[in-house]
């Protein structure tokens, strides 16, 4: 009885390697087919990576990568057809054109996805969201068009998502506080329209948000309190308009934060002065009136700060970061004094002077 178990088992075993040896010849010849006619839809090839890397001896493999070299040419459907080994497909500044190919979702297993930097026109396939594995989605610089689809949000594994400099026309997806992996959000220099949704507010985990459009309306609210490891926060050129919340300040983990060209108002929190690493500050073209806190002046690392172009009145900080600030980032606020650099009160007074000069 044991005997004829033993004998049955090692059948079992050998057609399992013998399927599994025909499924990778398959997969072999299947790729070596698909990477051919990947390469007969490319007219460039100026430094040679197809001729070295890419003919019908090739077998399977998980990483296509071709970035950097001016291909010229499209990616043809047959590059659904490469097997679901693949884990990496690199295809940026390529000079691609054409679209993103729905049978791109057929790659199942792909982790990163970097088509940036070509010129691929139209929307996101849906087919996007079989991607299941997919931890990075780099498509910025493209003149990729529609909206974004929602069941991107379905992506649970994506950390870094990058749709910067392209066409995109929509509101940013309410669904998108579904994905607690994301690390990293770039969808600036779009047409993103309407109000930052309330779920985004709560990625704790969230790195960066880089989020200039033009387009963007609302309030900033209390709850910019919970991105407190953000490092980089961009919403420059949107339609803010309202005050910074003083829960901004919880965010101690900032290097770079930039709320230039809106229309926000009021005072500039003295909780800003608790961004002990921060190194850039930008607030210029709003509305902001009051003092410059100066509890900012207690921030050993900010290299960059501008607050031109606002209505603010009183002392400049003279300690500090300030001692070595030029007096044009405070122009034209009017109502403030001290002396920074050049002098302030000296620009001030030219400024008087010319004016009695043309009368």
């Amino acid at each position: 009885m044991e005997k004829s178990q033993y004998f049955a088992a090692t059948i079992l075993l050998i057609v399992t390697l013998m399927l599994c040896l025909a499924m990778s010849e398959t997969n072999v010849t299947t790729d070596q087919a698909s990477l051919l006619t990947l390469k007969a839809h490319i007219s460039l090839d100026p430094f040679g990576i197809l001729l070295k890397n890419w003919s019908s001896s090739a077998s399977i493999f998980n990483n296509l990568g071709f970035g950097n070299n001016p291909l010229n040419g499209i990616l043809p459907v047959s590059v659904g057809n490469l097997s679901t080994s693949l884990l990496y497909l690199y295809a940026y500044n390529c000079d691609l054109r054409g679209s993103i190919l729905y049978e791109i979702g057929n790659l199942s297993c792909l982790i990163v996805l970097s088509l940036y930097g070509n010129q691929l026109i139209g929307p996101i396939p849906a087919s996007v969201v079989d991607l299941w594995k997919l931890q990075r989605l780099a498509l910025f610089h493209n003149k990729i068009s529609g909206s974004i689809p929602n069941n991107l949000c379905e992506l649970h594994n994506l950390k870094g998502w990058m749709l910067s400099h392209s066409l995109i026309t929509s509101a940013i997806p309410n669904c998108m506080w579904i994905i607690t992996t994301l690390r990293s959000l770039y969808i600036d220099s779009n047409r993103l329209t309407s109000i930052i949704p309330p779920s985004l507010w709560i990625w704790k985990d969230l790195l960066e948000l880089n989020l200039p459009s033009k387009f963007l309306s609302g309030h900033l609210p209390r709850e910019i309190e919970n991105l407190k490891v953000a490092t980089f926060v961009d919403l420059l050129e949107n339609q803010f308009s309202g005050s910074i919340p003083t829960t901004i300040g919880d965010l101690q983990s900032l290097i770079n934060l930039s709320l230039a060209h809106n229309t926000l108002q009021a005072f500039i929190p003295e909780s800003m002065g608790k961004f002990l690493n921060l190194e850039r500050l930008d607030l210029n073209h709003n509305n902001f009136s009051g003092k410059i806190p100066k509890s900012l002046g207690t921030l050993n690392y900010l290299t960059y700060f501008d607050v031109s172009f606002n209505n603010l009145s009183g002392e400049v900080p003279s300690g500090g970061p300030f001692k070595n600030f030029p007096s044009q980032i405070f122009m034209p606020n009017k109502g403030l004094c001290g002396d920074p650099v050049y002098g302030l009160h000296h620009v001030i007074l030219l400024e008087m002077v010319d004016i009695s000069d043309e009368k």
